[in-house]
């Protein structure tokens, strides 16, 4: 956090993952990921850098795993509000991110494709404040 403070803007890179242990067998306890076979815990990290490329660590790096009773419900996922998906984190991500930047200066949030969502689009924004989706 200090290095993010010393910078006049902050460039808040964040994408999906999925860390899959489903070669671990003595990993117990973990959600399902985009199939049966595999399992582990989604986390959707946010690393900040300068403008001059320079990494600087990271702003936020929230991991979880699903719950099993919910998984091949993707069927389903329309009718919920984005508050209730897991593309909620999207959302979140960015704002904890900006929290974390210096407030006098520019700060960035660039998300991959899966970013294309009106919501995060139409997050209120600080000045200074950008999202690139």
């Amino acid at each position: 956090m200090e290095r993010i403070m010393k910078h006049d803007c902050a460039l808040l890179i964040q994408d999906a993952a999925n860390l899959d242990f489903a070669h671990h067998p003595s990993m117990k306890g973990l959600g399902r990921l985009d199939n049966l076979a595999q399992h582990g815990m989604p986390v959707h990290p946010t690393l900040a850098g300068s403008a001059a490329g320079a990494p600087l660590g990271w702003a936020d790096h929230p991991m979880w795993a699903r719950a099993a009773e919910t998984f091949g419900r993707s069927n389903q996922r329309q009718r919920r509000p984005t508050a209730a998906k897991e593309r909620q984190r999207r959302l979140t991500g960015p704002e904890r991110a900006l929290r974390r930047a210096p407030e006098t200066g520019a700060a960035a949030t660039i998300a991959d494709s899966e970013a294309d969502i009106c919501d995060l689009c139409a997050l209120p924004r600080r000045e200074g404040g950008h999202i690139l989706p």
